[in-house]
């Protein structure tokens, strides 16, 4: 049974609308789950700062989430150690000028809405073990942004090439390139967005998922008749 996600989406017109405005302004990348290590928080925030290296991009990325840890954790050793270091690592990616990142431990309802529709890229770059269909990946969709992530769990199922972009590996050098390659293809960029939101529509709206249950519920009664 395929998830749905409370966001309206997008119109096409709008999706085009949001793209084209990196023609005057910078690329605004989102990352948003939990911070925690096997989602991939560590290598996105090592990507942007590998970006502020760069001199032809102009990035704007929002890191969304409470920090999570788990026992097996190996890069930190605290929930201090890793706020330290994200605070660490923005000050240095701040002071570069044209790349910039902001930390929000958390956003929900209008708040997240807001970030998705001002997104053009989300990066979920996650090695997850047990990864189903990732709802952030749903809402992304619905919101006309451009998804790059990985093909962990059920990933490939829900997204394909021709509506994201797939991480060959999660090094900060892969996903700095994916990040890099749709900054300067604006119209691969806007078409994958435009197909992710179609594939929304067509397979994952809030009107599909309730025709779905209504037939799973119908062909119960049927059954019992």
């Amino acid at each position: 049974m395929d998830n749905t996600c409370d966001l309206a989406p997008l119109t096409g017109r709008e999706c085009v609308r949001k793209h084209g405005d990196t023609k005057t302004q910078s690329l605004r990348v989102l990352y948003l789950s939990n911070l925690l290590e096997t989602k991939g928080y560590p290598a996105f925030v090592r990507a942007i700062d590998m970006l502020a290296a760069r001199s032809d991009v102009r990035v704007e990325a929002t890191l969304c989430g409470p920090i999570v840890r788990m026992d097996d954790d190996v890069l930190f050793a605290s929930t201090e150690e890793v706020r330290g270091w994200l605070q660490s690592q923005i000050r240095r990616i701040n002071d570069s000028g044209h790349v910039r990142l902001r930390w929000i431990e958390g956003a929900y309802g209008a708040d997240k809405e807001a970030l998705f529709r001002q997104a053009h890229v989300f990066v979920l770059p996650t090695r997850y073990p047990v990864e189903a269909q990732p709802l952030t990946i749903l809402e992304a969709l619905a919101s006309g942004c451009t998804v790059v992530t990985t093909r962990v769990g059920e990933i490939p199922s829900t997204v394909s090439e021709k509506t994201a972009v797939f991480l060959d590996d999660t090094n900060p050098e892969t996903i700095a390139q994916a990040i890099v390659d749709l900054y300067h293809d604006p119209e691969r960029r806007t078409q994958l967005a435009l197909n992710g939101l179609a594939l929304f529509r067509e397979r994952f709206s809030y009107e599909r998922h309730i025709d779905r249950w209504e037939q799973i519920l119908m062909g119960l009664a049927d059954r019992d008749r």
